[in-house]
């Protein structure tokens, strides 16, 4: 991926981040479905591939101290055949702020996670993805008339705040792979530090999925 590519998905990952966290204040870590269509909507904009992907996905996250640790996220409920998370496919990348908002009613004070811009190709242990869908580039949500209302209002708007340059940062570093990574262990932050001693140990057999 280019660099161009790279900043333009992180001001994308941005936008909507703060756009979540601006419509949705009490749960704007609930709304994946709401950050898959606007990331969608904003790359293919650019001229970029995206695709929605549905499925379950499982993260790391450690305490504050690092003394507590566990994998939170969606994916163990009754119904498997449904997804029960949406992220994006980009440029042969798997893109996803769901991680960064995990910390946000853990079961513990959790350590910050980075948003997701990682490689398709590279699957660490401490990050699990299970796709069950790849919708069209093009899929439109089904849904009632008021939700799908809500929807397109958001995609509007997201296309707007970019139209007019608006580029808000991320409020977090983005795992984009190894380099990334090891960067963040030299910042001594505290899941990238316990994500590695995690990788080092863990064996895929012994994970949910």
């Amino acid at each position: 991926m280019s660099q161009e590519a790279s900043n333009e998905i992180a001001s994308c990952m941005g936008l909507i981040d703060s756009m979540l966290r601006e419509l949705f204040p009490d749960d704007y870590d609930a709304r994946c479905v709401y950050a898959a269509f606007g990331l969608s909507s904003l790359l293919r904009q650019l001229g970029l591939d995206a695709r929605i992907v549905g499925g379950d996905f499982l993260a790391f996250v450690v305490s504050k101290d690092g003394r507590q640790a566990n994998f939170q996220g969606f994916g163990q409920g009754s119904d498997l055949a449904l997804p029960s998370h949406f992220w994006v496919e980009s440029s042969g990348r798997l893109l996803d702020l769901g991680p960064h908002y995990l910390p946000r009613k853990s079961s513990f004070p959790a350590a910050t996670i980075p948003a997701i811009a990682l490689p398709l190709a590279q699957c660490p242990l401490f990050l699990r993805y299970r796709p069950k869908f790849r919708y069209e580039p093009d899929v439109q949500l089904a849904s009632n008339d008021t939700i799908t209302g809500r929807m397109q209002a958001f995609l509007k708007e997201c296309n707007s705040r970019w139209e007019q340059g608006i580029r808000p940062t991320l409020p977090t570093w983005i795992f984009s792979g190894k380099e990334a990574l090891q960067r963040a262990m030299t910042r001594r932050d505290p899941w990238a530090h316990g994500a590695i001693k995690f990788a080092r140990y863990a064996r895929i057999e012994k994970l949910p999925f």
